[in-house]
């Protein structure tokens, strides 16, 4: 039900607002986001053209923001940079390779909620093979031999291959509104 759904999602993202990073907290419309966002950009720029690819981006959150608990969540930086890239903001005329300075602001929000995920995924992901098993998923969720949670991990499980990998995880529970309601 919606009212158990929203239950769940406060526990959730209470846990994940624990472990998120400071740094990331700050990145809405404050103005010292946006000194933040500025400081990103310009530092994680390399080669001076005002885009940042992936692996520049990747780079900048370690060695700019200092964060290598995020600078290792990979697929959580990608799954933000593509949001970033392909979202309203973008103006880049140089192609889906790179982000500019105006998707900055989305590129941090999607950052944010990407992360949460990506925690949360790794939570469950208890033998560390970025994928979730069925047992890991019922157990994440202590509901042993519950159909609810093996319906859900079916639905999850769009390729069929008999785990949750962290795309899958991230699109379902986007769709569904389910576990998280961070920006209430």
């Amino acid at each position: 039900t919606k009212s158990k759904k929203k239950q769940q999602g406060f526990k959730m993202a209470d846990w994940a607002e624990k472990h998120v990073p400071e740094l990331l907290k700050r990145t809405y419309d404050t103005p010292e986001a946006g000194e933040l966002r500025k400081k990103f950009f310009i530092e994680s720029d390399l080669n001076g053209n005002k885009l940042l690819s992936f692996c520049e981006v990747q780079k900048g959150i370690r060695d700019v923001l200092h964060n290598d608990d995020l600078y290792k969540a990979t697929q959580a930086i990608k799954r933000a940079f593509d949001m970033a890239k392909n979202s309203e903001a973008s103006e880049s005329v140089h192609g889906e390779d790179y982000i500019d300075p105006n998707e900055g602001r989305f590129f941090f929000q999607s950052l944010i909620t990407s992360y949460r995920y990506w925690l949360r995924f790794k939570k469950m992901d208890k033998n560390h093979d970025n994928r979730v098993e069925l047992v890991e998923y019922k157990e994440a969720h202590g509901n042993g031999g519950n159909g609810d949670a093996e319906q859900q991990f079916k639905d999850m499980d769009v390729n069929k291959g008999g785990y949750i990998l962290y795309d899958e995880w991230y699109n379902y529970n986007v769709k569904h509104e389910a576990l998280f309601d961070f920006l209430d």
